[in-house]
């Protein structure tokens, strides 16, 4: 096992392709259907940015727009909700359409591998490390301010790793300190805290060198951070 983490780590192997099991137990078809009926999800991408496209070894393909909008749609808000209230939610509204179970469990498959959506905990253990997570969220944020390179914070909501990269940590932890903020606040803020690090802005491989051009970048990041990303990180628990 250990050999098999170390060559996924050297090759840059984010996922698996083959699974091996001591002692496979099967499960029946009703139980199987049982458990995925009540696995929940959650939506970690704004719907706006989200491309009905899949990539694939074979190439680009697009996804079916009345299946995959509404399946979107019934998770816009970012709470975490089971496939079966999906598949409810998508025909209340959606009546003409009568989707059924397999088309969301595969829609549902097809957003969490593209990295739109992550699969939720319940809320009985996702309750028991909201204390844990906020502490080691608050630790990752304060290293940010000395230049970590940690790019990802917990979410008791899914129980893994959300990415959030160093600026927007650092919009976070701005945030935590002093509720009052705002565009220019947090720009203020951030360009403080890189002029310490003496540290510039990248944007697309280059270095930004003069204070206008970082400001104007990072002002830029603030108001997506506000307008999209704020929300959704409030949702899964990140701040």
């Amino acid at each position: 096992m250990f050999r098999e983490s170390v060559k996924d780590f050297v090759l840059n192997q984010m996922f698996r392709r083959d699974y091996w099991v001591k002692g496979l137990r099967r499960l029946n078809s009703l139980d199987q259907q049982h458990l995925l009926e009540n696995q929940k999800i959650v939506l970690v991408t704004p719907p706006k940015n989200i491309k009905l496209k899949v990539k694939g070894a074979l190439g680009e393909a697009d996804l079916h727009e009345e299946i995959y909008s509404p399946v979107i749609e019934s998770l816009a808000d970012h709470e975490a909700y089971s496939l079966q209230n999906v598949l409810d939610q998508v025909n209340s509204t959606n009546p003409e359409l009568n989707a059924s179970f397999p088309q969301i469990l595969q829609a549902a498959v097809v957003l969490i591998g593209n990295g739109h959506a992550e699969i939720a905990q319940k809320n009985a253990p996702a309750e028991a490390s909201r204390a844990r997570s906020a502490e080691l969220n608050e630790h990752l944020r304060k290293k940010a301010r000395a230049g970590g390179d940690i790019g990802f914070l917990l979410s008791p909501v899914t129980g893994g790793g959300i990415a959030v990269n160093p600026i927007d940590q650092l919009f976070l932890q701005l945030i935590k300190e002093d509720s009052n903020f705002s565009t220019e606040g947090l720009t203020q803020g951030v360009w403080q805290i890189l002029q310490r690090q003496n540290q510039r802005i990248l944007k697309k491989g280059k270095q930004l060198d003069s204070e206008d051009e970082n400001l104007a970048e990072l002002n830029e990041q603030a108001h997506l951070f506000l307008d999209e990303k704020l929300e959704v990180y409030r949702k899964l628990n990140v701040l």
